[in-house]
């Protein structure tokens, strides 16, 4: 009795272990895909964009206020978001929660190029914390808009999605302290999958909040969101793998 227990938890748990890989694998596909489209089709805005910020930060930006100074912003924001979600109705303070959300996109748009203009070198740990900063900054402001949102419909795939998602975003914290927490980090290069994850989670906040009628239209953006940032998680994770691996036989 106890062996067939034994060898059916076995079957299972390689059942699922084999689910896992090919959902993964699947995603790094799509997401090594699509990025290759969006590198053809959004490269060159993206570096004109990155080339216009940082001249105008140059130029125009106070000395005082730093890319770290941006970041912890959306930290506050996230926070006030929470609070406001927890003390009072949100339907009634929608217009307030999408502004202050608009208002944390805006320091996630101008944080990385803040700290590039005004900070061109940087150590592997000055870099490795703010890659951590900023991703711990990412899931307070995203999260519990998502989970506030979302979690109500009571619909067994809506919440398995957000469960998935959650536990991806976790993950690639996870991830990053770990690096940070290295005597040598590396820094892996951000890629576009990651970036239009990012993006496809703004409709997924904005619609529920601002339509609540068509929520659906921002769980389906959510699909995307979630395929698209595992196949990057399973990529920097990869990468990683590798560094360590060459990093241990050349020692």
């Amino acid at each position: 009795m106890v062996e067939a227990i034994v060898k059916t938890i076995s079957v299972l748990t390689s059942l699922i272990f084999s689910i896992v890989s090919l959902l993964t694998d699947i995603a790094e596909r799509i997401a090594v895909r699509g990025e290759m489209l969006l590198l053809l089709l959004f490269n060159w805005p993206h570096r004109m964009r990155e080339m216009i910020l940082i001249d105008m930060v140059q130029r125009y930006w106070p000395r005082w206020l730093t890319a770290n100074m941006l970041t912890g912003s959306r930290v506050l924001i996230g926070a006030v978001i929470t609070s406001i979600l927890l003390l009072n109705d949100a339907e009634l303070n929608s217009g307030l929660i999408a502004t202050l959300f608009s208002l944390g996109l805006v320091t996630e748009i101008l944080d990385g190029s803040v700290a590039r203009a005004m900070q061109p070198i940087r150590t592997a740990k000055q870099a490795a914390l703010g890659s951590l900063h900023d991703k711990f900054a990412d899931r307070v402001l995203y999260t519990p808009l998502v989970w506030f949102e979302y979690w109500p419909k009571h619909e067994f795939w809506i919440q398995f999605v957000l469960i998935a998602a959650t536990i991806g975003a976790l993950a690639s914290l996870a991830w990053q302290l770990i690096n940070w927490l290295r005597p040598e980090p590396r820094e892996v290069p951000e890629n576009f999958s990651s970036k239009v994850s990012a993006v496809c989670y703004i409709p997924v906040v904005l619609i529920p909040l601002l339509w609540p009628d068509q929520w659906r239209y921002g769980f389906y953006c959510s699909l995307a969101a979630t395929l698209l940032g595992i196949g990057s998680l399973w990529k920097g994770m990869k990468a990683m793998y590798s560094m360590i691996v060459e990093e241990q036989s050349d020692a």
